[in-house]
């Protein structure tokens, strides 16, 4: 295994993992906690691959 795949891997198992959580949270709490984890990978994500927001404006169009 490469480093990289490690880095994408272990975030997006995160997401995957703060997402199944959140809709199948049956205490309010932790349904609410669950996103800020999902955000959390997501700029883990971004910043990783060097993702702007002028570049994701730019592929809308």
């Amino acid at each position: 295994m490469t480093a990289d795949f490690i880095v994408f891997s272990v975030p997006a198992l995160a997401a995957i993992v703060a997402t199944l959580g959140m809709l199948l949270g049956k205490n309010a709490v932790y349904s609410t906690l669950f996103p800020a984890l999902n955000f959390g990978t997501a700029a883990i994500f971004r910043t990783k691959h060097g993702i702007n927001i002028d570049e994701m404006n730019s592929l809308k169009g």
